[in-house]
């Protein structure tokens, strides 16, 4: 496999990623909590929904932050060989790869704070 053939790959995945994020996000995902759900001490019919969106977002930031941590790597080796170019193409879609995962962990955030105290599942 040539260095284009990865390069494209490692594209594809990252906008892969970010195409599953803007996918995984809709209005019926995000249960509204009543203060009924937040004390109550059977989860409410979204909580197990919520919990399993915190995992996904988290795993996906991970995820993300692997890819851009390759990215940067191949931008070294590029660097070394003289090719800015590709160099610089790498650190940019690293840089986009990092600002995903940072989306993704603040929605692994905002959807852990919809979940009652203490209650993980």
């Amino acid at each position: 496999m040539n260095t284009k053939s990865v390069g494209l790959l490692a594209v594809g995945v990252c906008f892969s990623l970010m195409t599953l994020a803007g996918c995984a996000l809709t209005r019926e995902d995000n249960p509204v909590m009543t203060d009924a759900a937040a004390t109550a001490t059977v989860p409410g019919p979204g909580m197990y929904k919520t919990s399993d969106l915190v995992f996904q977002y988290r795993q996906q930031a991970a995820d993300l932050r692997e890819l851009a941590r390759q990215l940067e790597v191949e931008s070294a080796f590029y660097a070394q060989q003289q090719d800015q170019e590709q160099a610089k193409r790498k650190r940019e879609l690293a840089q986009e790869a990092l600002s995903a995962a940072d989306t993704a962990d603040q929605r692994a955030r905002d959807y852990r704070r919809q979940l009652p105290h203490g209650q993980i599942y």
